[in-house]
């Protein structure tokens, strides 16, 4: 019995080959409805219940996975979809442990023998391709069930049918940009690489999304090349801006020295003259001679003849002349308490200007060229002197940035050989304290007669102060903020000098080193509550 189902089973299965070559010309035509597939592939699954595992049941089996890819390129099918089972064989003939839930994988087939219903191919060749797909080989000798490569071979066959359908799509659409979507891409375009060996459609639809993606990538190399060029080209045009920029500054700044030193012989012949005049109306008043000194005062000083007039010579007093204060030269006021040095990692560095051989600006007022590297000396006490950032121009005398301002009576140490320039101005690179580059900027609430203290404490250590700001955030506050680590001594010390010059006030160090938008190093805040 067994025998004779087995035998109707084969025949049954030889009229679905004819039948299915018959449909491969309809499908190839384009005139094949959608419901005839749809019941033929009913048809197909039903007979497995009269087909044995065999050459037979395996083309069946092909034969049903084409048609349902059919389906789904029309759409009448998801391409998720489970794939559709043939019915287990009801004879004895079938191996028990093999179901249709573990499925065998398709045939590996070459891209000429695979038949695609959509493919414009011959008859003939449709015919012969199916022949070749069905007897390809003798029917497997029956082994053990292997369910996790029944699971692989069925995913392979499910992810060849999902990609056979796209590529279809793919040939025959006829929209370029709609065509152009279909192309794959990253891990799609990967995944069915895998299959190109399996169906020549998705062959070509790999091939093409593949120049494609070469395309794009040489289009990407390109816009980069582009861009560099231009970036190199705006680069190369900046940099030629600031040169011939720089070059009209120099021709500048060398028409305004001239304009200056021109201004400066002016200056000299009048100073001179003025001189001149001056000294003879001192030698004419030792011979009691008041008129030269009226004439002078006339023409220098603008005098009127009713001033002039009152003007008129005494006897000189017996005895020494007096000590008139106004006489003595100004000096500036004492530190009250010893100017520091800079100590190691705590020190800010430039070039000082020292005054020359014959108006030398050292407290001991010796020849400032004879310094040595390394030697700590005092300034005098005339005034402040700015500290730059570089040696001034050699042919111009033009000066470089300002980085600091080193205090009058201040001890500096030298650091490099020094340099005389223009009238034998001698110049050194020195290392001062780091308060000398420091500038504190006030913020503070309440009267702005509270400042005083709190600015004189600021000028005590040798800190800039532009001039303080009152704002209504600083209520409450009395801190010292800084911004980069290597201001924070000059910021405690700040906050002490400003302990001892505000008694009472609790004045604490606040660090902003992580802030987003920092001010230059060598700035520090003062946030002050001033009110009673």
């Amino acid at each position: 019995m067994s025998g004779e189902r087995a035998t109707a089973g084969a025949e049954a299965a030889d009229a679905l080959v004819a039948r299915h070559q018959k449909m491969l010309s309809g499908s190839v035509q384009g005139d094949l409805p959608a419901a005839e597939i749809a019941g033929f592939v009913d048809e197909i699954a039903a007979a497995g219940a009269a087909t044995p595992a065999g050459s037979s049941r395996d083309a069946l089996r092909n034969i049903l996975y084409f048609w349902a890819g059919d389906l789904a390129n029309r759409g009448e099918r998801t391409r998720d979809a489970p794939l559709p089972k043939l019915a287990p064989f009801a004879g004895t003939a079938d191996p028990g442990p093999r179901t249709e839930t573990s499925l065998p994988q398709p045939p590996s087939i070459a891209p000429d023998d695979l038949i695609l219903p959509m493919r414009a191919r011959g008859s003939t060749s449709i015919l012969r391709g199916i022949e070749k797909l069905i007897r390809r080989s003798p029917p497997p000798p029956a082994a053990a069930p292997d369910p996790d490569g029944d699971i692989e071979r069925e995913a392979r066959a499910r992810s060849i049918l999902r990609l056979a359908a796209l590529a279809r799509q793919w040939r025959t659409t006829k929209d370029a940009e709609t065509r152009h979507g279909y192309l794959l891409t990253g891990k799609a375009l990967t995944e069915a690489s895998l299959y190109v060996e399996e169906d020549a459609d998705i062959r070509a639809l790999v091939e093409a999304s593949q120049d494609a993606a070469g395309s794009a990538e040489r289009r990407r190399r390109n816009v980069r090349r582009a861009f560099v060029t231009l970036l190199i080209l705006a680069l190369g045009g900046a940099a030629l801006a600031i040169y011939f920029f720089e070059e009209q500054q120099k021709k500048l700044l060398v028409l305004e020295l001239q304009e200056q030193q021109i201004a400066s012989i002016g200056i000299a012949r009048e100073r001179d003259n003025i001189r001149r005049q001056a000294r003879r109306a001192i030698d004419a008043l030792e011979r009691d001679d008041i008129a030269p000194l009226r004439r002078f005062l006339q023409d220098v000083g603008d005098a009127n003849p009713d001033e002039l007039a009152r003007l008129r010579l005494d006897p000189a007093p017996a005895g020494p002349l007096l000590d008139i204060a106004s006489q003595k030269k100004p000096q500036k006021a004492a530190w009250t308490s010893p100017p520091r040095q800079a100590g190691p990692g705590d020190d800010c560095k430039g070039f000082l200007w020292l005054g020359s051989k014959d108006d030398s600006r050292l407290a001991d007022k010796r020849d400032p060229s004879a310094l040595k590297p390394g030697e700590s000396v005092a300034l005098d006490n005339r005034s402040d002197i700015r500290l730059r950032t570089d040696w001034p121009n050699p042919d111009t005398y033009a000066m470089s940035a300002q980085n600091g301002l080193v205090p009058a009576g201040a001890i500096v140490t030298i650091t490099s050989e020094t340099r005389a320039f223009r009238a034998g101005q001698v110049w050194a690179a020195v290392s001062v304290p780091r308060e000398y580059c420091t500038t504190a900027f006030l913020q503070y609430a309440g009267p702005a007669t509270g400042t005083a203290p709190v600015l004189a404490a600021l000028h005590q250590l040798g800190i800039q102060t532009p001039p303080a700001e009152q704002v209504a955030t600083a209520k409450g506050l009395a801190e010292v903020r800084y911004f980069w680590p290597e201001d924070r001594a000059v910021s405690e010390r700040a906050a002490a000098a400003l302990r001892s010059a505000l008694p009472g006030r609790n004045v604490r160090l606040l660090a902003l080193t992580n802030f987003p938008t920092k001010p230059p190093s060598g700035t520090i805040e003062v946030w002050m509550d001033l009110g009673g």
